[in-house]
């Protein structure tokens, strides 16, 4: 089980995520169980239906996910990354906004619920 856990942290990339609510990290972990989940099926389908050659080994999840991405490139435009990066940094532009929104509001009930309505301290 710790074996498996270990290739799917290195293969699927369940360690590359900055977790900072238990949604985000929710789906993450899933889509990366699921990836995790397609190599290991991919590696029991191989060496079931395909005999493995004379003094060879049954592929592993490593060498399949090698393999997946040899046949299937990440092949991005110029275009397409720095489109990407814009639509990134005002994400981040937003979500910076709304943070600070979110800390005034907090601050102002604060301030409110330690006066009084009159504005003299309780």
């Amino acid at each position: 089980m710790e074996e498996s856990f270990q290739q799917g942290k290195g293969l699927a990339g369940v360690d590359e995520h900055q977790a900072r609510t238990w949604t985000s990290w929710h789906r993450w972990s899933m889509l990366a169980v699921i990836a995790y989940a397609f190599v290991a099926v991919c590696r029991v389908w191989e060496g079931r239906h395909r005999p493995v050659p004379e003094g060879s080994i049954v592929m592993s999840c490593d060498a399949n996910a090698h393999l997946l991405h040899a046949l299937f490139p990440s092949r991005s435009s110029g275009e397409y990354v720095l489109a990407w990066s814009v639509f990134s940094r005002s994400h981040q532009a937003h979500a910076l906004r709304c943070h600070y929104r979110r800390q005034t509001a907090g601050e102002s009930r604060q301030n409110e619920s330690t006066t009084g309505v009159s504005g003299l301290q309780r």
